[in-house]
């Protein structure tokens, strides 16, 4: 009996160690806005989703957008202004990202701009 538990243990641990664990890569997503008024504060920041079909191609991509705050803080009339790669998404996850985006404010700002850059780590 002893053998046969022996054995099991020796199989069992020679099945974990052959078994590859795949790693994902860890998504990255970094912002950079523009400094154009002081008086504008992010205070809530949705971060933007990772697009699976780039996470799935190993592809980075960067979008930039502009918009305007209204005196609330809310996001308006938001635009995507430049993206890069086609075809992957990245502008429309960082569209619905930054729509939800919360500022503290004196008063309203036009023509804020953003770049959301998407890297995989």
């Amino acid at each position: 009996m002893k053998n046969v538990w022996l054995l099991l243990t020796s199989l069992s641990l020679i099945a974990c160690q052959s078994t590859p664990v795949p790693v994902k890569p860890t998504p990255n997503i970094c912002c950079h806005a523009k400094k154009s008024n002081e008086a504008v504060q992010l205070i809530l920041r949705v971060p933007p989703r990772y697009p699976a079909i780039a996470a799935r191609a190993g592809q980075n991509g960067w979008v930039q957008l502009q918009f305007d705050i209204d005196e609330n803080g809310n996001v308006k009339n938001l635009q995507v202004i430049d993206y890069s790669p086609e075809g992957f998404n990245f502008d429309k996850q960082a569209y619905r990202a930054v729509e939800q985006w919360k500022y503290k404010i004196n008063n309203a700002a036009k023509n804020q701009l953003v770049t959301l850059e998407f890297k995989l780590n």
